[in-house]
């Protein structure tokens, strides 16, 4: 179901959370040359996106009305489209991405409180370029407690995003993800007992809390396989 909860951010604000949110995720996931969010808002959508690629591909799917983005919006599923294969479900879309040089589309829907709020679609210039651990990652990129971690302004946690002195963004983005898979796994865990337990798990490994990160991530993901 596509949410009507109000959002707190709007106008400037919301595009430049949407801006944010698709440069994280251009930066931050493998493979992806180009990426474009989305929010429900009243009778349409906010989108922005990285790079033009994103840009053009998704004004064509906006104004047909049809696409991945907008399917993922409004049925809460995932997408995983090869540009080069056959498929009849959005025909105009999939003749545009072609055309402006995409080969994979992935999108997965932003969600809170159980409700579709948007969608996230990924762009690679690479054919099969997301497989299915990626797909994981970036369903956990895109979760509820990430996103309230990533400074979007939808959850209460939002205020309390981690920043770590001396990081590269695409490292804060990876600090946040592990954070949020930490309070996910811990349901009644608060940003700051989750950097606490980062911070131990960075001390039992005798790494930095980057070192950690990565490894909560890898760990997660290796269960979900």
């Amino acid at each position: 179901m596509t949410s009507s909860l109000p959002l707190l951010l709007d106008g400037p604000a919301l595009d430049d959370a949407l801006d944010d949110l698709a440069l994280r995720a251009t930066w931050a996931i493998d493979g992806v040359d180009a990426a474009g969010a989305l929010v429900h808002r009243g009778t349409g959508v906010v989108a922005r996106s990285s790079h033009p690629l994103a840009a053009a591909v998704d004004a064509v799917q906006h104004g047909s009305g049809q696409g991945p983005s907008l399917h993922a919006l409004h049925t809460g599923e995932v997408v995983l489209l090869e540009v080069d294969d056959q498929d009849t479900r959005w025909p105009v879309f999939q003749s545009a991405a072609r055309a402006a040089g995409a080969r994979t589309v992935l999108s997965v829907p932003l969600r809170l409180a159980d409700q579709n709020i948007g969608s996230l679609s990924l762009y690679s210039r690479a054919p099969r370029a997301f497989d299915a651990r990626l797909v994981r990652q970036v369903e956990v990129f895109a979760s509820p407690r990430v996103l309230g971690l990533t400074q979007w302004g939808f959850a209460a946690d939002a205020a309390a995003v981690a920043t770590v002195a001396g990081f590269e963004l695409q490292d804060r983005v990876l600090v946040d993800r592990a954070l949020g898979v930490l309070m996910g796994i811990h349901h009644d865990a608060s940003v700051e007992r989750a950097r606490l337990r980062l911070q131990e798990t960075a001390d039992g490994l005798g790494v930095d809390v980057l070192g950690a990160s990565r490894y909560v991530l890898a760990h997660v993901l290796r269960r979900e396989d």
